[in-house]
């Protein structure tokens, strides 16, 4: 996510490869992409509430946003990511299904979902994306905890 600051506001710009790719623990490309507009406010307030540490409220902004109708994948994602922060892997896991349930073929969701399950102890349950093909490529230590996962 960029910040992009104009007439007073600030406006968010998501790229979902370079999510991945941070995910996953790979360099950011060299290459400028062309940029969208983060279409869920909550989601540019919930990031300015979370650099500045204060999580639960991040976590109520985008729980307030869902609540009232506002269910994009984006606010979905970004609950995920709140909660895998705050070790509340339950809450993450809930969030990450949910964006498997909109968006089956977010690759991302699923592998974010697997962490959550694997943290759980809930191993079958987190290996199983992984043997039927659902994760994007990974590597490093979530790689790692994935094949642990797989392995029991």
């Amino acid at each position: 996510m960029a910040e992009n600051v104009t007439g007073g506001q600030s406006v968010f710009f998501v790229d979902d490869e370079l999510i991945e790719r941070l995910m996953r623990g790979d360099a950011a490309p060299k290459t400028v992409k062309p940029q969208r507009a983060a279409s869920s406010t909550a989601l540019a307030r919930a990031v300015e509430l979370a650099s500045t540490g204060r999580l639960d409220d991040a976590v109520h902004e985008l729980e307030t946003a869902v609540g009232r109708g506002e269910q994009l994948i984006e606010n979905y994602t970004g609950l995920g990511h709140l909660y895998f922060e705050k070790q509340a892997w339950t809450k993450a896991a809930e969030s990450y299904s949910k964006v498997t349930e909109l968006e089956p073929r977010r690759g991302t969701a699923h592998y974010n979902l697997g962490l959550c399950r694997e943290r759980q102890g809930q191993y079958e349950d987190a290996a199983k994306p992984l043997r039927d093909g659902q994760y994007p490529s990974t590597r490093g230590a979530g790689r790692r905890s994935l094949e642990k996962a797989y392995v029991y």
